[in-house]
């Protein structure tokens, strides 16, 4: 079993209260955790004042890269569930609804073996 440790960093921009839907960011992100054994350790890190937000979660999954998917899907995950979005992200599964209030604009992601 492999742990890595992601954390994605983002400036986020949009009419929405930051401190306030980061709250449900990280509320998403408990959720998450509690209904799946593989997350842990998720947080956080924001300078509000600029939009500058860095999301960490760790992941345990059989190899580096299984565990490296399932905790960027967290992040990617709990980002949605609180109504943000995140345009050119790898994938294009994403839809935006039109009820999105947070843009997140991708800076750069960190994988670490834990």
């Amino acid at each position: 079993m492999e742990t890595v440790r992601v954390s994605v960093s983002f400036y986020v921009t949009g009419e929405m209260d930051l401190d306030n839907h980061l709250d449900q960011v990280m509320s998403a992100l408990m959720d998450i955790e509690a209904a799946d054994q593989r997350i842990s350790d998720s947080d956080y890190v924001a300078t509000v004042k600029t939009g500058f937000v860095r999301i960490n979660s760790s992941a345990t999954e059989s190899t580096f890269d299984e565990a490296a998917a399932v905790a960027m899907a967290t992040i990617r995950s709990a980002i949605h569930a609180a109504g943000g979005f995140t345009p050119g992200w790898e994938s294009n599964d994403y839809v935006v609804t039109g009820k999105e209030t947070a843009e997140y604009n991708f800076v750069e992601q960190q994988l670490i073996k834990w």
